[in-house]
């Protein structure tokens, strides 16, 4: 289970993990509920969300993105 990862320029959005399409991605919504978007998607699994830059555009997570067998960040 992964906890839910607040955005620090905007309370009212956060960051899940969820395996939603069948693989350990990224999803960010807002605090009603609502799913806003999906942050990554692939065949390939999200390991653990790193953090995000202050303003919020860019999430940092370490993923078997390159390999299955290896992870990346």
């Amino acid at each position: 289970m992964h906890g839910l990862y607040f955005l620090e320029n905007d309370a009212s959005k956060f960051i899940w993990q969820s395996r939603r399409d069948g693989w350990n991605h990224l999803y960010l919504y807002d605090t009603e509920g609502n799913m806003i978007r999906q942050i990554t998607h692939g065949n390939w699994e999200v390991i653990d969300l790193i953090g995000c830059d202050p303003q919020g555009n860019s999430a940092f997570y370490e993923s078997t993105m390159e390999s299955l067998l290896k992870t990346s960040l």
